[in-house]
């Protein structure tokens, strides 16, 4: 978006693979480890910032590790919070927390998407005269209803007659898919309606993939649980169509 309105946009990234794949990104050369090469990261990322001499520079989540110390030093600076960057429940807490505070402090601008995220912000420090509200949405062109699932029925085994729960969360502990397992075995013995569950996996825990797989083994649902892996971005909007509850 931001090129499209005529700017210059260049990515940093330290862990994303595919933030490699898109124009003026930069990610840090791997050295020896994946340890050192944090280590090495903020060094780069200074040289990065120093180079290109950009106007604006946008951080998106509040955790920046030890790179921290290099982006508080610039402006000006907003920051988007994502929410489980500044939910105590989640990663404030602990040394995490100097971290977090400091770049919430060292920002110009805070971006946040709900009423929610803004008491959590107020809970740690007055932000309010910089908070700006930007609530995310979708693309109405794409995901939209009365979309063709054909293939997806083909694809999967589903008949027309099937309920379908989709399950689209991260493939993490955090997010309980396997409670989601659970109660969906409830519901087959409790229910005389034929029904499928759809999990996704994204960004896995492969130990917590091949739990959930195991559970639903035990729980004698094999033959209703579908794992589908991570799903594209093009066919997102057709399992949210397929799908009788999410």
């Amino acid at each position: 978006m931001g090129r499209q309105s005529g700017y210059e946009i260049y990515w940093y990234s330290l862990f994303s693979k595919k933030s490699v794949d898109l124009k003026g990104a930069f990610k840090p050369p791997k050295i020896f480890s994946q340890n050192l090469s944090i280590l090495w990261s903020p060094f780069f990322l200074n040289q990065t910032i120093r180079q290109i001499k950009p106007n604006l520079i946008h951080i998106f989540f509040a955790f920046q590790h030890i790179h921290t110390f290099v982006l508080s030093r610039y402006r000006p600076l907003l920051l988007t919070v994502m929410g489980g960057d500044i939910l105590p429940d989640q990663l404030y807490k602990g040394p995490r927390k100097w971290f977090i505070r400091k770049m919430l402090d060292a920002s110009d601008l805070i971006t946040s998407k709900s009423s929610y995220l803004d008491k959590a912000l107020s809970k740690i420090g007055n932000y309010s005269h910089k908070i700006r509200r930007i609530t995310w949405g979708v693309d109405i062109q794409k995901f939209r209803p009365n979309l063709d699932v054909g293939f997806l029925r083909k694809r999967w085994g589903i008949n027309p007659d099937e309920i379908v729960i989709f399950c689209p969360r991260i493939c993490r502990p955090f997010y309980n898919k396997h409670i989601t397992i659970q109660a969906f075995a409830t519901f087959l013995r409790q229910s005389k309606q034929k029904a499928k569950l759809i999990v996704s996996e994204l960004l896995p825990d492969q130990s917590y993939a091949l739990y959930l797989r195991k559970l639903a083994s035990m729980l004698h649902i094999t033959e209703h649980v579908i794992f589908v892996g991570e799903i594209s971005h093009e066919e997102m909007p057709a399992y949210y169509n397929l799908s009788d509850i999410i």
